[in-house]
C-alpha cells in the first residue's frame, strides 16, 4: 500500500474513458474534455476510504496536463509522468489502470508486471487472445492480480436479470437475441487499429456478459462481419456484423452490432428467452419478464460510472485476499475466445469451435 495506508493508484492513458475512472475513484463529477460536467444522477459509490490516484503518465505531455489540470481544483493528482519506465518504477503505485491503445497493450502491460504492479486493464484485455493469454500467464507467475474492465456486469440491471435467471425464473435459457445498432460519431482507436473493429468496442461487453448471466461457457461460434466507409471522422470504416455464439448449456445467441446505424439506437434492446419465460431490456434501466402466466417490471439505476468503481473494489479485494475477482485476467480469457473465435469464422466463413478447457486451470 501506499501513503496512509491506502492503494496508490496510477493512471495509464489520460483519454476520454480516464474521466469516468478518476470519478469512479474519487467521487468528484467527470468532466468531458472540454471541462463541463457529465449529466450524472445517481449516487456516487467511491473508493476514498481504501485508494487515491497518485499519478498520471501520457506520453502526449499536453495531454497528460490538459488532463490532470483539468481536476486540480478538486483533486490533485500529485505525480504526472510521460516515461513509461519512470511511472513503472514509482513506488507510490500499487495498482495500474490501463487505458492505452489495444495495440500497444502487451508493450506496456509486460514492463508494468515486471515491475510488481496490479493491473485494472480496459477491455479488451489485448489484441488478440495469443497476446491476453500472454498476459494472464505471466501475471500468475509474478503472484500479481490482474482484471479486466468489463463493467457492464456491475450495472444494476444487469446484477437484477443474473439473480432472476440463476433463481429458474426465466426456466431453461435457450435463446438470447442482442440489438446493439448505434450511431457512433467519434473516433475510437479499437475500430481503426485493430481487426476487430466494433466487435472490440461494444461486443466484447456483450460477449462476457453473456457468459456471466447465463453462468454457460461458450463452445462454438459463427460471424459475418463487414465494414462500410464512414466519412464524419473515420475514413477507416466501421463495422457491421451479427454473430451466432453456442453455449454448453444449449443456449443459441445471436449478437447484432452495427456502428454506422441512422437508427441511433432507437430500437437497441437484449432478449433472454427460456423454457419458462423471457427477460427483456428495453433499454438501460427496465427488466421486463414475461411468461404465459403474465408480467412483472423492475425500474433500476443506471450508474455506469458506479460499476466502475465496482470493478476496482473487486480488484483491491483480490490483492488482499489473493483471490482472483469474478472478472479476472484468467476469466477474461473466454470473453477473448469469443471475439477471437468471431473474427477467425468471419474469415474463414464457417462455424468455428472454441477450446474453452484450454482456457481452464
Amino acid at each position: 500500500m501506499g501513503k496512509d495506508n491506502l492503494y496508490g493508484i496510477g493512471l495509464l492513458g489520460c483519454g476520454s474513458i480516464a474521466n469516468i475512472h478518476i470519478s469512479a475513484f474519487t467521487g468528484i463529477e467527470p468532466l468531458h474534455s472540454d471541462g463541463t460536467a457529465f449529466d450524472r444522477k445517481n449516487d456516487f459509490a467511491g473508493l476514498t476510504d481504501r485508494a487515491r490516484v497518485v499519478a498520471a503518465c501520457d506520453n502526449n505531455e499536453q495531454r497528460l496536463n490538459h488532463f490532470c489540470d483539468k481536476y486540480q481544483k478538486d483533486y490533485e493528482i500529485p505525480l504526472r509522468f510521460n516515461d513509461l519506465s519512470d511511472f513503472a518504477a514509482c513506488d507510490d503505485v500499487n495498482v495500474v489502470v490501463v487505458m492505452t491503445q489495444v495495440s500497444v497493450r502487451n508493450e506496456v502491460i509486460i514492463p508494468l508486471l515486471e515491475a510488481g504492479k496490479h493491473l485494472m486493464i480496459e477491455k479488451p484485455l489485448a489484441p488478440t487472445l495469443s497476446e491476453a493469454r500472454t498476459i494472464v500467464e505471466l501475471a500468475e507467475k509474478l503472484n500479481l492480480q490482474i482484471a479486466v474492465g468489463q463493467n457492464y456486469r456491475w450495472k444494476e440491471q444487469m446484477s437484477h436479470s443474473r439473480q432472476l435467471i440463476k433463481e429458474g425464473r426465466i426456466g431453461r435459457p435457450t435463446f438470447v437475441i442482442i440489438n446493439d445498432c448505434e450511431w457512433r460519431d467519434h473516433v475510437v482507436e479499437m475500430e481503426t487499429d485493430t481487426r476487430y473493429y466494433a466487435l472490440a468496442e461494444m461486443g466484447v461487453h456483450y460477449m462476457d456478459l453473456l457468459r456471466w448471466l447465463l453462468s454457460d461457457e461458450p463452445i462454438a461460434a459463427s460471424c459475418v462481419l463487414k465494414t462500410e466507409p464512414f466519412t464524419t471522422k473515420n475514413e477507416n470504416g466501421r463495422c457491421e456484423s451479427s454473430a451466432l455464439i453456442e453455449f454448453r448449456k444449449g443456449t443459441i445467441a445471436n449478437l447484432i452490432q452495427s456502428s454506422i446505424s441512422h437508427g441511433r439506437g432507437a430500437f437497441k434492446f437484449r432478449q433472454f428467452d427460456g423454457t419458462g419465460g423471457s427477460l427483456i431490456h428495453p433499454n438501460y434501466t427496465d427488466v421486463i419478464y414475461r411468461s404465459s402466466e403474465g408480467e412483472d417490471k423492475w425500474s433500476l439505476k443506471h450508474d455506469f460510472i458506479a460499476s466502475y468503481g465496482k470493478n476496482m473494489a473487486l480488484l483491491l479485494d483480490a490483492i488482499e485476499t489473493g483471490v482472483p475477482s469474478p472478472n479476472s485476467g484468467r476469466d477474461n480469457l473466454k470473453t477473448m475466445a469469443i471475439l477471437d473465435t468471431c473474427f477467425q469464422s468471419a474469415v474463414e466463413k464457417r462455424r468455428v469451435e472454441i477450446a474453452i478447457d484450454d482456457l481452464e486451470k
